[in-house]
């Protein structure tokens, strides 16, 4: 107990027992907390009627988001940020994308996914997904159906295949930069030396 200026005994409440902040120390290490506040873990804590979703009861009936979340339309509802978007997916919690259906976390740019072709299906060497089980070809290739390995791919139009050199929609092969056309063998470049 401790005297106010008049002598009259107070209770006193140590901070480190019970923080009354939110209300008054009414017995020695004792709160009573004030409306819409109850006395948890050693202090007076604001009520919320109902849970705050990726938030922390702030004052009474009001949720704070946490930080990385943003208010959601939903009361007491806080949804997560991702800074660059989430294309083809969904924002699961701060800078974390859930690719949809159909679609991978893409490599080249963070929270992107990018569309995917099933590896039991398709081979996408010489070609890229253009949308889940959708693929294009490069230039000189076509879509093909391969017998042996049962996938789809996209082949060489130049016969034979190309080496060290680009196959063109006419069929011809186009040297890579270094190469020249080879005197011994069809649609092959040797390195300049």
């Amino acid at each position: 107990m401790s005297k106010d200026s008049k002598h009259v005994c107070k209770p006193r409440c140590d901070p480190k027992i019970a923080k009354c902040g939110n209300g008054t120390c009414v017995e020695p290490n004792r709160c009573d907390c004030k409306k819409g506040y109850e006395f948890r873990g050693h202090a007076c804590v604001p009520i919320c009627d109902s849970t705050c979703i990726n938030a922390e009861c702030s004052q009474p009936n009001t949720c704070t988001c946490k930080q990385g979340f943003n208010k959601s339309s939903e009361p007491n509802v806080c949804k997560p940020i991702c800074n660059e978007g989430c294309s083809n997916g969904t924002c699961v919690a701060p800078n974390t994308c859930l690719c949809l259906h159909g679609y991978q976390p893409s490599e080249a740019a963070p929270n992107s996914c990018e569309p995917s072709c099933d590896p039991k299906f398709f081979d996408t060497n010489n070609g890229q997904c253009t949308a889940p089980n959708v693929l294009r070809c490069n230039e000189g290739y076509q879509l093909t159906y391969s017998v042996e390995s049962g996938l789809i791919r996209c082949q060489s139009q130049c016969s034979p295949e190309c080496v060290n050199a680009q196959c063109l929609p006419d069929g011809s092969c186009r040297c890579l930069a270094g190469f020249f056309p080879s005197q011994e063998a069809v649609n092959v470049c040797e390195p300049m030396k």
